[in-house]
């Protein structure tokens, strides 16, 4: 049984709030202000067997392609791209996450590395436990400057009623 990628931790509860409004528009175009945005990914699975590849490019701002690499009981995700930079056009930076741990309890964490200033911009870790009846996760974010935990309860499955804490 695999954990997952890094970003599912927590994903029960941030759906529960979010699935429904924080949806980004694949296509974005404002005629009078000029401001335009196109948004295209592609997943391809099981590449070899446990690896998955997405492409993502989000125009104007950034691209990036990522492996992904789903065992029993790890899940490996790495990155590359280009982000849009107003003071001289595109800077390249590298993302990786990993998982460790099974269905009922993970340990993660996420690294942003800015390549041209080989500065580490971006840490997370991760904690998430899971069983049928709770389902918690703690986050360590924005380089260990904030603290995130949430809890997921299902109150009554036929009629759908959950509760979340964060």
């Amino acid at each position: 049984m695999n954990p997952g990628l890094y970003f599912a931790i927590g994903r029960k509860a941030r759906d529960l709030l979010y699935k429904d409004y924080a949806q980004p528009q694949p296509l974005q175009i404002r005629y009078q202000s000029y401001d335009w945005s196109f948004d295209f990914s592609c997943q391809i699975e099981e590449v070899l067997p446990g690896l998955n590849t997405v492409f993502r490019v989000v125009v104007p701002d950034s691209s990036q392609a990522e492996l992904q690499y789903l065992r029993d009981y790890v899940g490996f995700s790495a990155g590359i791209g280009l982000k849009a930079n107003s003071a001289h056009g595109f800077d390249p930076i590298a993302n990786i996450s990993g998982v460790i741990g099974s269905t009922v309890v993970s340990l993660g964490a996420d690294l942003g590395i800015d390549i041209t200033t080989r500065t580490l911009n971006k840490f997370s870790a991760g904690l998430s436990l899971n069983s049928a009846f709770l389902i918690a996760s703690m986050t360590l974010s924005d380089s260990c400057d904030s603290v995130k935990a949430s809890v997921y309860h299902p109150l009554n499955p036929p009629t759908m009623t959950q509760l979340q804490l964060s």
